[in-house]
Order: structure tokens, then sequence, then C-alpha cells
């Protein structure tokens, strides 16, 4: 990488994934919690991109807003139909009278997260390590 920037992104993106999956191997996992690292991991991500694009990455939870300034967005197509619903979670389960995240819900915000950052480190030319 040649944005030391991107290294910070990365790192922080990485911290989400593992709170996330570290949750879901809980024995009593709480799937608010799984939605909103997953998004959190997913925008840092793709913040992380812009960054080595040599752009400032957007303020904002939008994925798809976050998605148009990427410049290798035809990459992410194959996860671009749930990131408008993945946004959401930056908010959505973290505030009283709010619904509560299922398991369903929880499951697909990680396998998405996951082909993200796979798409993103490929991009970035970082090594697929673990989950």
């Amino acid at each position: 990488m040649k944005n030391p920037l991107t290294e910070e992104w990365v790192k922080k993106a990485e911290e989400d994934w593992k709170v996330a999956n570290h949750e879901r191997e809980n024995r009593e996992p709480v799937y608010n919690a799984i939605c909103f690292h997953c998004q959190q991991c997913i925008e840092k991500y793709q913040k992380a991109i812009i960054q080595e694009q040599g752009q400032i990455p957007p303020v904002g939870h939008d994925l798809l807003m976050i998605l148009n300034k990427i410049s290798h967005k035809t990459e992410f197509d194959i996860v671009k139909e749930k990131l408008g619903g993945i946004s959401a979670y930056a908010v959505h389960f973290r505030y009283p009278r709010s619904i509560d995240a299922s398991e369903s819900e929880a499951q697909e915000a990680l396998d998405t997260a996951g082909k993200v950052r796979e798409i993103a480190r490929k991009i970035l030319r970082l090594k697929n390590h673990g989950r």
C-alpha cells in the first residue's frame, strides 16, 4: 500500500471483522452487534480502497454511495444488492425502539462482509488470511 492511511483503514476494518466473528462464535451471539461490525468492516474496507486511490473517503455510512467512489466498483457487483440493506446496520439496530437483528440477517451480513473483505484485500494486494 502506498498510503499510510490505507493501512489504518485496513487495521480498523480487520478489528470489526474480528469482533463480528468472535461474537458469532459466542454461545449466545448478539446479532445486532454482528450486523453492526459487519457494516463497519465493509465501510472501512471501501474507504481503504478510496484512500489508496488518492481520494479522501466520504463521510457517512451509505455503502452504495461509498461504492460509487471506488474505481474498481464492478468487482463488487456480486454483493452490490446487499449493500443498501447493510448500510442501515450502522445505526438501525443500535437504538431503542428498533427491531433486533435476526440470526439470518447476521449470517447474511457476515457472508457479505466476508466477500467484500476478500475483494478489497485483492484490490489492495493484501494476503487473504483466515476468517
